[in-house]
């Protein structure tokens, strides 16, 4: 199972992160092809953001699902709530030990 590592300033040390929320928020926030030792992690934003092409929410969504899915997170539940000029991405997840990359 690959692991999520963050700096954490308070202990001055790196530490392995046990919950999939900060490991999909760093997939989410990085944008594909943009880390040097691991060039397929991340997503796409470029793409999503470029004002030439017209995406819908959903396809963003599914999107991201995607991803999730394909680097061994399981999403329990996804719900998008819509408000006023925001869209909320809700995701539930498995404990990571449930949790396997494809191809293992």
């Amino acid at each position: 199972m690959t692991q999520d590592v963050r700096y954490n300033e308070q202990k001055n040390d790196l530490e392995f992160l046990e919950s999939e929320l900060p490991r999909a928020e760093n997939l989410i926030t990085t944008q594909l092809g943009q880390l040097v030792y691991q060039p397929g992690w991340g997503v796409d934003l470029a793409y999503f953001l470029n004002p030439d092409i017209t995406i819908q929410a959903e396809a963003f969504e599914n999107y991201l699902l995607q991803r999730i899915g394909f680097w061994g997170m399981n999403v329990l539940s996804f719900v998008a709530k819509e408000q006023t000029f925001i869209r909320q991405l809700i995701f539930n997840f498995a404990r990571p030990s449930e949790n396997r990359l494809i191809g293992e």
